[in-house]
């Protein structure tokens, strides 16, 4: 026999605790919604250290002092386990002797070689001043507390000479678990591997991959992105073109920059810089302090693209009706040798309505010096219809082709006859190896360079 009073009472308690556990969710993800809804971040770099010893106690306390709500680190791991905070392999870039005196050139003090006592015996304040002195190496639960302390979020980048393990990794989740922290940090890392690590502990980490340009770091963030953490790029300002960043605006991949300059033209570098960038890390400046309340800063939802624009000289800038065209329109090739769409560079975008889309496969006429684009990353089969007529034969994208001069470094190496004449010779450009044969190279007397022209050349390079 049922009691259906027991059922109803198992329903309620089943709906509460369902409600309980979507609360709790959304808790424990309240501090990311928040930061992504943030207008602008500033992010510290290394602590205020153009006063203070970077990465250390008294700069992050600077930090807050001059308005800095987020601030960024580097993290280490000593011989005998102690995670510090550290930037550099050794510590001789900003150690002193105790006495204030330099720790001798010949001496390397690697930190994952040296047992936490042992860092002790250092001076890490002095080289910024008699004010400082005394200062020692922080550890990474002393700046933890201290975040904690002053309300700061921390960036904690994960290097890759941090001797770092997965189960280092897990010790300094913990360590942030521990203090409270839980989504009030964000992990940062050149190393997607490292951020593998951390999202494996916590599936809510936030996680910031760090990359020089836009277009080789938009494959592992997405990798990185799981159903409930936020993955972001962290890229260099002056890689931070309308062009790339319409690529992570496809893509749906948020946008973080970073420079250690301040000089005046950091300064209009930043001021310029596209609205969906949304952090910026600096030695000093303070992004949002640039930015007027009403954001003046351009919008380029619908990109205006210039021949001057932040390209070398051979890119090109093809405008047809209702679209343009941003490539690399001089590829060196000869003979039979294959060419990709690699040859024509990263920023090889069609610009077409309101978007920008990355090209992922062209067809080319040798002969005609013409290609046609034939594929379009994330676009729909009507646009990639359009774009495919708009640039078939007589109005296929021009391109030029140029020899590739080697230079000492490509050449590896020479063969000769007994006679002591050249037979072949072979070189390495990035990680292929070319060959050429008698009477597919040529000596230029001008450029004292050797001019491939060979036939026998395959692959992809670039000069």
């Amino acid at each position: 026999m049922i009691n259906f009073g027991v059922s109803r009472m198992v329903k309620r308690n089943g709906v509460f605790l369902l409600v309980l556990v979507l609360c709790v969710l959304f808790i424990r993800n309240s501090e990311s919604a928040f930061a992504a809804s943030t207008k602008v971040r500033s992010i510290n770099h290394r602590g205020y250290n153009s006063v203070a010893p970077e990465n250390t106690l008294p700069a992050y306390r600077l930090s807050r002092e001059n308005g800095f709500d987020y601030v960024e680190t580097d993290v280490c791991f000593t011989k005998d386990g102690v995670p510090v905070l550290l930037h550099d392999t050794t510590i001789n870039y900003l150690a002193k002797n105790d006495d204030g005196s330099d720790i001798p050139d010949n001496i390397e003090s690697h930190i994952n070689e040296m047992t936490y006592e042992e860092v002790l015996q250092f001076d890490f304040g002095i080289i910024k001043g008699e004010q400082y002195r005394g200062t020692r190496i922080a550890r990474f639960d002393d700046f933890l507390d201290l975040c904690v302390e002053l309300n700061l979020h921390p960036y904690i980048e994960l290097k890759n000479n941090g001797g770092y393990s997965r189960e280092k990794v897990n010790e300094l989740v913990d360590m942030v678990d521990e203090k409270g922290l839980n989504g009030k940090v964000t992990w940062i890392s050149f190393e997607s591997e490292f951020l593998e690590w951390v999202r494996d502990k916590d599936p809510y980490a936030r996680l910031g991959y760090v990359s020089s340009t836009i277009p080789d770091a938009i494959g592992p963030a997405q990798d990185l992105k799981n159903s409930t953490n936020e993955v972001f790029i962290d890229c260099c300002v002056y890689f931070a073109t309308r062009e790339e960043v319409m690529l992570c605006k496809n893509a749906n991949i948020p946008l973080e920059a970073w420079s250690v300059g301040v000089g005046s033209d950091d300064i209009e570098l930043m001021k310029s810089l596209d609205p969906y960038i949304k952090g910026f890390t600096s030695n000093v400046v303070k992004y949002e302090d640039l930015i007027s309340e009403e954001d003046d800063r351009p919008h380029n939802d619908i990109p205006v693209i210039t021949a001057s624009d932040n390209k070398p000289m051979n890119y090109a800038i093809e405008e047809r009706d209702e679209w343009k065209i941003a490539y690399n329109h001089e590829v060196p090739f000869w003979g039979k040798q294959k060419i990709d769409v690699s040859y024509f560079g990263s920023g090889f975008l069609v610009y077409y309505g309101d978007k920008a889309y990355k090209v992922s496969k062209v067809k080319i006429n040798k002969k005609k010096h013409r290609m046609q684009i034939t594929g379009l990353e994330n676009a729909d089969k009507e646009t990639i219809k359009i774009i495919k007529k708009a640039t078939r034969g007589k109005k296929g994208l021009p391109f030029k082709c140029n020899p590739y001069y080697v230079t000492d470094k490509d050449l590896i190496e020479i063969k000769k006859n007994k006679y002591g004449i050249i037979r072949s010779i072979k070189v390495q450009i990035g990680d292929k190896f070319y060959k050429a044969k008698k009477r597919e190279w040529m000596y230029d007397v001008d450029k004292q360079g050797v001019m491939f022209m060979g036939k026998n050349l395959a692959g992809s390079h670039s000069t």
